[in-house]
């Protein structure tokens, strides 16, 4: 609290450059419910526009939780398992509160085979396409991607449904009746809904945020707030899951910026082995120089492609992923395929 009161009390802090970092990391809510325990140094115009854009993700969510309960009670009703995953189920259950994190889409998981019935069940409820791929071309969209997205734009309400929780070339993925076994209740407003356990959870989040080059300190608060609201961890399933799915360097790399920018308590049999990896630290240092200014969220195809290609963990992964990319590069056009 000391150190917080000393920095909002700076004549030298530019609090709209405060602002527009919030914004472009999606952590205005958060920045929100700290802030509020220093208003008094706060300016009221900050303040203001803090509580504005909180309320407004706040409503957004209660709408996404409404939205959830109707397409996982019609989900229940066509056999369809499914498991939501990141948005809404993370903050209610690594947050503890579903307005503290901002708002998106609904990512749901579905085992391929259920693919097509879950398909139905969005489109009945009014969602459409959100892709251009027909066809062969759709199939094989899905059969690289994994994924799908839908959406209902009068409410600004979006589902990606998935097969897999990442591409094709980017790792091996977990099956989702496995997920879905491991998954226990939890209620998000007036929504029962399926989440994931603590090992897939870590691997979920880190694999995602490494996807994207760790370039949202939404993602660290993430991790951070697993470590912050969960503090008696499996740390054996959670080495293990992430070594069988080749995702150890990905979960040090999460684990190092957790720690080290928001001094997260991650306990020390996996903080010891993160600060061991030598790979692990120098892409750590990266992404956090980039945390600090408003860079392109999709930065050229080679930068990322070289953060992906050395947050493998083995040559064998290296180049498997160099292959896959290959063939999806070629692809992509012929396909429609966005990303």
């Amino acid at each position: 609290m000391q150190q917080l009161e000393r920095l909002t009390a700076s004549p030298a802090l530019d609090w709209e450059e405060v602002l527009l970092l919030a914004r472009h990391h999606g952590v205005m809510p958060l920045l929100y419910r700290t802030l509020r325990t220093v208003s008094g140094q706060v300016p009221a115009e900050v303040l203001t526009a803090l509580a504005d854009d909180y309320h407004a993700n706040a409503h957004f969510a209660l709408l996404l939780a409404q939205e959830a309960r109707q397409l996982f009670g019609a989900f229940g009703a066509a056999g369809v398992e499914a498991v939501p995953f990141k948005g809404i189920v993370l903050a209610q259950w690594a947050y503890g509160n579903l307005t503290y994190r901002t708002a998106g889409d609904l990512d749901i998981l579905v085992a391929p085979d259920d693919f097509d019935a879950a398909e139905a069940v969005i489109r009945s409820l009014g969602y459409e396409p959100d892709a251009d791929p027909t066809g062969w071309r759709k199939r094989w969209y899905l059969w690289s991607q994994h994924e799908f997205p839908y959406l209902r734009p009068e409410e600004g309400f979006k589902i990606d449904l998935h097969t897999a929780l990442s591409a094709r070339r980017f790792g091996p993925g977990v099956p989702a009746s496995a997920l879905q076994a491991r998954s226990t209740p939890v209620q998000v407003h007036r929504a029962t809904l399926p989440c994931l356990s603590v090992p897939d959870w870590l691997y979920v989040l880190t694999m995602h945020a490494a996807k994207h080059r760790w370039e949202s300190l939404k993602w660290v608060c993430d991790v951070a707030e697993v470590f912050r609201a969960h503090p008696n961890l499996p740390v054996d399933a959670i080495l293990t899951r992430a070594e069988q799915q080749g995702a150890g360097r990905m979960l040090r790399l999460g684990v190092l910026l957790a720690h080290s920018l928001l001094a997260a308590p991650v306990p020390a049999p996996l903080l010891r082995p993160a600060r061991q990896d030598v790979r692990a630290q120098a892409l750590a240092s990266a992404a956090v120089a980039e945390l600090s200014i408003l860079s392109n969220p999709w930065p050229s195809e080679r930068a990322r492609f070289a953060f992906h290609y050395h947050v493998r963990d083995s040559m064998g992964q290296k180049l498997r992923y160099v292959a896959g990319s290959a063939a999806w590069y070629a692809l992509r056009r012929a396909t429609g395929a966005r990303h």
